[in-house]
């Protein structure tokens, strides 16, 4: 079996925290709308979560978070933090009930405000001794690295600048013919959390890309599109299939969800094509993978009407209003694709929803259910008089096979 030369970010993942802050256990919060602070958590290690109201992985990870909770519940504390919102601590209500959710929660503005997150779900890990460890997302919340955590072995990557551009004293680049680029493939890095930035480009001030922790699948979107995702206001939505495929091979779907990162760094400028081209090629070179845009027919959602009349949910505001939460929303005023768009977000769906109602004016809609739940949202749609239905439609899709040259170079990642 041919053995292939695979990068790794040894030198990241072993920098820490270059100073420790003490946890402010006298903070003001409320719980169960009471007013009190943090001082019961004191005592033994707390893993903080930050969520907000607009998170659907923060509602998604709930159950899961309560797991580690049960799991751990003599070693650590896992408490919720959230905004101290009209809506949230409800919201957060109602998911407690229907999950049978026992980890504390607590809100309260000012204390949230105070962690500065740059996004959600967002993690404060705090020592027995009340100093705080580190900040993560939510790719480091495994049970493994809670127990190294416990005994103090967990290390903490403080600075996230490096982030933002490629840096060669970081990074093992490739030896390359072309002297004036630099690329490099390699493992992931545990201590942090995935970046994914929406489209891979340069720009004039910026002749860098990279992506951390990014599945494999992520990075052949990339190398056809230029992108990981799209919405549904994008000329490709609905006409481009969102995952790349295999043919069955279920080896090949597996490394599909690995993680690896990915820098390319140029001393000029480079074109959208070039940064797919170069990508594409490195992705072959290091897996022994090619991928090929192939049209076949793939799943979505239909949504349909029972009323055809043009009165259908017809408007009767003058002013726009929207309201939604996770347990619902109302919507005056306002087109029905901006409706379907906040449900896909809300709800992390695979498919995408095809609107077909031909609905083309502004309309009142509101609902109750719960907004991760498809199935839900479905039941409450189709009482207001929608049909929703999966169909199968033509649609480009990026076919991952294994070239000839390289066939099972792959199987060495497991060494």
């Amino acid at each position: 079996m041919r053995k292939f030369t695979f990068l790794a970010l040894w030198a990241l993942a072993t920098q820490a925290l270059p100073a420790q802050k003490r946890f402010d256990y006298s903070m003001r919060v409320y719980q169960q709308g009471k007013q009190t602070n943090m001082e019961a958590f004191k005592g033994k290690p707390m893993l903080l979560e930050l969520f907000s109201a607009s998170c659907a992985v923060c509602f998604k990870k709930m159950p899961y978070m309560n797991e580690l909770q049960k799991q751990f519940r003599d070693q650590l504390a896992v408490v919720l933090l959230g905004e101290d919102s009209k809506k949230l601590p409800a919201t957060y209500v109602r998911f407690r009930d229907k999950f049978g959710l026992t980890m504390a929660a607590v809100f309260d503005s000012v204390a949230y405000a105070s962690f500065n997150p740059p996004f959600a779900p967002y993690y404060i890990w705090v020592d027995a001794a009340g100093y705080i460890r580190g900040e993560t997302g939510a790719d480091s919340v495994t049970a493994e690295n809670i127990r190294n955590f416990i005994k103090g072995n967990f290390r903490f990557l403080g600075d996230y600048s490096f982030l933002k551009r490629f840096d060669s004293k970081k990074l093992l680049e490739r030896k390359l013919a072309d002297l004036l680029v630099q690329s490099s493939l390699s493992r992931p890095v545990d201590s942090l959390s995935s970046t994914l930035p929406f489209v891979m480009e340069f720009t004039s001030f910026n002749k860098s890309f990279q992506a951390i922790n990014a599945d494999l699948s992520y990075l052949f979107l990339y190398s056809f599109y230029n992108r990981m995702v799209w919405d549904r206001y994008h000329p490709m939505y609905g006409l481009y299939w969102r995952w790349p495929v295999t043919d069955g091979d279920e080896e090949l779907d597996s490394l599909l969800t690995q993680k690896f990162c990915y820098s390319v760094y140029s001393e000029e400028y480079r074109s959208p094509q070039w940064l797919r081209n170069r990508l594409q090629r490195d992705l072959e070179a290091t897996f022994g993978l090619v991928g090929r845009l192939e049209e076949r027919r793939m799943p979505y959602w239909s949504v349909q009407r029972q009323d055809t009349s043009t009165s259908f949910l017809r408007t009767k505001f003058l002013n726009t209003e929207r309201s939604s939460s996770y347990s619902g929303f109302s919507f005056k005023r306002c087109s029905f694709q901006e409706i379907l768009s906040m449900i896909e977000g809300k709800a992390s769906l695979e498919l995408p929803i095809i609107d077909e109602t031909g609905i083309r004016w502004l309309i009142d809609f509101e609902i109750e259910a719960d907004m991760t739940d498809w199935e839900e949202i479905r039941t409450q749609l189709t009482k207001k008089g929608f049909i929703i239905e999966k169909k199968f439609r033509p649609m480009q899709v990026i076919v991952v096979r294994r070239s000839l040259e390289t066939v099972a170079a792959y199987s060495t990642l497991q060494r």
